[in-house]
This record gives C-alpha cells, sequence and structure tokens, in this order.
C-alpha cells in the first residue's frame, strides 16, 4: 500500500509560504500513482454512499461478468456495473436513500436484494451466491444489508432522518446535535450559534462544520459555523471525530456535515408548529423579585415539501420556518447604585429589562436531476435572516441605554455533479459559495452618546460602545472540490485510488485577512 499528500499552497495571513511545485511533476507523480499503484483503499464519501460486494457460484468460486445493478427506491435512479474476474463489484458514489439491488447472470436465476438502507459516507456490502437457474426466476432477499467498511478507521456516526424527526432540539438549534457524536463534550447553544467548549477526544472548538460536504465553517477560524440552518431542511447529519477521509480535512477535532433534503417519486411534507408560552417559563435568575416576569415566549412555524417534476428524473424540495423566541435580559445594577445614577439624571426607564426578541427566518430550495445513468446533479440555494433587537450590550451593569441590535443575512449556493467517465473512472464535482452580511446598528433605545462607564456601579450607559466598531462582514468565500476514483480494472474495494482536489478564496473584514490556497491530495 502507498499514499501520497502534494500541496500546492499560496497563503496571506500575517505569513506568506509557498510550495511550488511544477504542472509537469504534478501531472507526472498523478499518472505514476493512478497507473502504477496496487491497491489504495478508498475511504468514506461526505455525502454519497456505495454498495459493493462479491458475486459467487454455488461452489462459492468467483463469477465474472454478473451484472449488478442498484435501483433507488424512491427516485428511480439506477446504475449497473459488471462483476470483476474476481467476482467482485462496486458501485460508487450513489445518492442516500433505500435501494434494491438486482445481480444477473446467464445460466443462473436472478438474485433481488431489497430494503438496503445506504446513508452518508457508508458502504453496504451485498454479496450474491447465485443459484443454478433460468434468469426469469427471481429470488429475494429482504432485510438490508450490513454496513461494514473495513478500510474505515475513523469514529463516527450517522444521525438519521428517524431520530431528526424525535430527538429534542435545544432552542430549535440543529448544531447542538453534536453532542450525539461518541467522544465528544459540550455545553448547547441557547440561540443559534454553535455548542460551547466543545471538546473533541481532547482539541476544543475544533470542528470543521460542512452543509452537504461544502464550506460551512468560518475562513478565519476553524470551530465556527459560517450561518445557521434549520431543522425543516436537514435530511440526516454525518459525524467524524478523527482519521478523516480526505474528502474532510481542515481540522484535527471533529466534522459535522448535514445532509439536506431532497424531493422523491412521491409528493411528501410535513408541518409544524410549536409554541413555549409566557406562563410555562421560568422567571430569569437575575430577575428582581418585584419586578413582573418578561417575554419569554417561543413560537415557531416549519414547513417543507418535495416531489417530482419530471418522474424519475427531475425534483424538487422546499422549507421554510420562520422562528420567534423572546430572550429577555434583565439589568442588575444595584438599587442603591440605581438611586444615586438617577439623581445624577439618569432615567429610570434605563434600569428595565431589555426586551431582546429574535425573529429568524430559514429558506432552503433544491432540485435534483438525474441526467442519465452517468450523470446527475443537484443545485441548492439556502437564505437565512435574523432580526435581532436588544442582542449586544445587555443586561448585567448594562443600562438600556448601551443596546445594539444586531442584523444577519446569509445567502448560501451550492452545487454536485458526479460522473462516471467510464467503468475505470469516477468524478464527483462540487461548489459552493457562500454569502454573509453581520452587522450591528442602533437600536430603539439606544443612546447618542457619549458612553459613560463607571466601574462597578454601571458598565455602559448614555451610548454604545458596540455600535459600528463591533460590526462583522463575512465578504464570498468560494470552495470547489473535485475527487476522482480510478482502477485499472472495474472499481473494487482493493484496487481504487481516489484523488482530491479543493480550490477556496475567502476574504473577512474589517481584519482584512486574505487566503487562496490550492490542494492536491492523494490517497
Amino acid at each position: 500500500m502507498m499514499s501520497g499528500v502534494i500541496k500546492m499552497n499560496n497563503e496571506k495571513g500575517g505569513a506568506l509560504f509557498i510550495y511550488f511545485y511544477t504542472w509537469s511533476f504534478v501531472t507526472t507523480v498523478v499518472l505514476l500513482f493512478l497507473t502504477c499503484v496496487p491497491t489504495s483503499r478508498a475511504q468514506s464519501e461526505s455525502i454519497n454512499a456505495t454498495i459493493r460486494g462479491r458475486i459467487s457460484d454455488p461452489s462459492d468460486q468467483p463469477v465474472a461478468g454478473a451484472k449488478a445493478t442498484a435501483v433507488n427506491n424512491a427516485t428511480g435512479y439506477s446504475r449497473s456495473v459488471d462483476s470483476a474476474e474476481d467476482g467482485y463489484y462496486v458501485i460508487a458514489s450513489l445518492p442516500l436513500g433505500k435501494y434494491t439491488v438486482t445481480v444477473t447472470k446467464d445460466g443462473f436465476a436472478t438474485l433481488k436484494f431489497t430494503e438496503i438502507v445506504l446513508q452518508a459516507g457508508q458502504e453496504a456490502v451485498v454479496d450474491g451466491a447465485l443459484k443454478l437457474g433460468a434468469v426469469s426466476t427471481s429470488i429475494e432477499v429482504s432485510g438490508g444489508a450490513p454496513v461494514v467498511d473495513p478500510a474505515r478507521t475513523n469514529i463516527g456516526r450517522t444521525i438519521s432522518e428517524v431520530e431528526i424527526e424525535n430527538l429534542p432540539l435545544t432552542s430549535r438549534n440543529p448544531y447542538n446535535w453534536i453532542m450525539f457524536q461518541p467522544g465528544v463534550s459540550g455545553h448547547p447553544n441557547a440561540e443559534l450559534g454553535i455548542p460551547r467548549t466543545l471538546n473533541t477526544n481532547g482539541f476544543v472548538d475544533r470542528i470543521n462544520y460542512q452543509m452537504d460536504g461544502m464550506v460551512d465553517t468560518e475562513s478565519d477560524r476553524y470551530g465556527l459555523r459560517l450561518f445557521p440552518i434549520s431543522s425543516v431542511y436537514v435530511s440526516e447529519v454525518q459525524t467524524v471525530s478523527n482519521s478523516f477521509a480526505p474528502e474532510f480535512g481542515g481540522t484535527t477535532g471533529n466534522i459535522y456535515n448535514v445532509i439536506t433534503g431532497s424531493g422523491t417519486n412521491n409528493i411528501h411534507g410535513m408541518f409544524q408548529w410549536i409554541r413555549g408560552p409566557v406562563d410555562t417559563t421560568a422567571r430569569p435568575i437575575l430577575l428582581g423579585p418585584t419586578k413582573p416576569k418578561p417575554n419569554l415566549l417561543m413560537n415557531s412555524y416549519g414547513m417543507n415539501a418535495g416531489g417530482p417534476i419530471k418522474k424519475d428524473k427531475l425534483f424538487i424540495f422546499g422549507a421554510y420556518e420562520h422562528l420567534y423566541r423572546g430572550l429577555p435580559v434583565p439589568t442588575a445594577v444595584s438599587a442603591l447604585n440605581q438611586t444615586a445614577l438617577e439623581n445624577a439624571g439618569v432615567p429610570a426607564s434605563q434600569f428595565g429589562t431589555a426586551p431582546a426578541v429574535q425573529h429568524a427566518q430559514f429558506l432552503d430550495v433544491r432540485g435534483d436531476w438525474d441526467i442519465n445513468e452517468k450523470n446527475r446533479v443537484f443545485v441548492r440555494v439556502n437564505y437565512f435572516r435574523n432580526e435581532y433587537p436588544f442582542n449586544t450590550a445587555v443586561g448585567g451593569l448594562n443600562l438600556l441605554a448601551a443596546e445594539a441590535d444586531f442584523r444577519d443575512r446569509a445567502h448560501v449556493g451550492g452545487l454536485q455533479l458526479v460522473t462516471t467517465i467510464s467503468p475505470q473512472l469516477l468524478n464527483e464535482f462540487r461548489f459552493s459559495y457562500p454569502y454573509r452580511n453581520e452587522k450591528h446598528i442602533p437600536g430603539s433605545l439606544t443612546g447618542s452618546g457619549p458612553a459613560v462607564s463607571i466601574p462597578g456601579v454601571a458598565t455602559n450607559f448614555n451610548g454604545s460602545i458596540s455600535v459600528g466598531t463591533c460590526s462583522l462582514k463575512k465578504y464570498p468565500a468560494g470552495t470547489i472540490t473535485s475527487r476522482t476514483s480510478a482502477a485499472r480494472t472495474p472499481l473494487r474495494p482493493d484496487s481504487a485510488t481516489r484523488a482530491s482536489s479543493m480550490y477556496s478564496r475567502a476574504t473577512v473584514s474589517p481584519s482584512m485577512y486574505f487566503q487562496r490556497s490550492q490542494r492536491i491530495r492523494l490517497q
């Protein structure tokens, strides 16, 4: 077994590191690797799955040239391969879902395997022991197939659609599901951010967030997600905590890969309404005993729907959620200090509870097109908006005039194209382009300034230090990823060679951090 890594970097972020390899050298290494390496085991795929197995006759001898066909029960998508001389076959980069696998060969009865469930990054082993008989004779095997990968060395799991629909979800935030991963500990986030102090095998807050295997991590620091997501368009979640395959990378901690929903031949959908009345909520711990309970209402409604535009070919899926959540924060200035400040001319209204309310909206639209047996593509567009008054510099020793409102927008696009170039060559291409803009602006009660601070009495009042100077804008961050699996014989478990390359470009302001990198990895 051989493996190698070739890196081409041109990065600028305080220091400049250049590793230069000429294209002729890279081309030579790639060609030698693909043609001369006899074995290099491929690992898990980030948003697709694989069916593989061995076809044998009644005496357990390999059967060459047997046709194995996998059909997605929900969309009708199908792929066929012929078994190699040793009886092995691999059907790689299949869309997720339930499959039926049929094995045919002249002189043998047809074998049919049903209810084979494929989840992200998994391999289902479907071995076919053929029986003598006419092809018209069919033998059906039900109950699914074992999902194992002897070459897989990582620790991870897939949070299934059934779990997503039934697991409790703190604050309607799917990022909190990361703590269901073995070896991960932390604290759930009560809003839409990431869980706090996440520890993965000793690495703190080292998370590579992804959506459909594409970028969802801030470019200036791993461990921070780039944009919020909604559970109404999450189909399943793949988590990996060590020994990542080449298509992941980027961090030593954890991979959190959200798989979005898609349309099928059957029209499907859901509507949910979740309400948390004020009367059922607890009083804030810092709220004075004589003060009335603030607005702690939580009201969320969401929906999704999917179906065919053209049966077995073109599908559409859409989802929307609107979240309203009261997050009031009381002022904790002591009664004695409040009296002194009021005597100095600070209005009594400045000592009330900050009426913070989060208005978040999520939109997801995805189209899938099974062009033919050799090509399939999907395109996804997401939109997020968050209006959050009284978001910053509220509560504690901050008076209401110190508050700043928060405005957040995100537009995300993603595309994947899987192409079977030949029985020996398969390519998976992804492109993503996320854009996010978040800023702090003066609110309805923000003071005209200047901001005044009295240590130990009142941190800020009369104006805000959070408006403008604390604004953060994230400009477009694009990522292109292409992975190719190749072999000198039809793809099989012990002869496949996989190459991955990625190009990314991102900028962040006001720190003016720039990064350009190109990496080619072979394994």
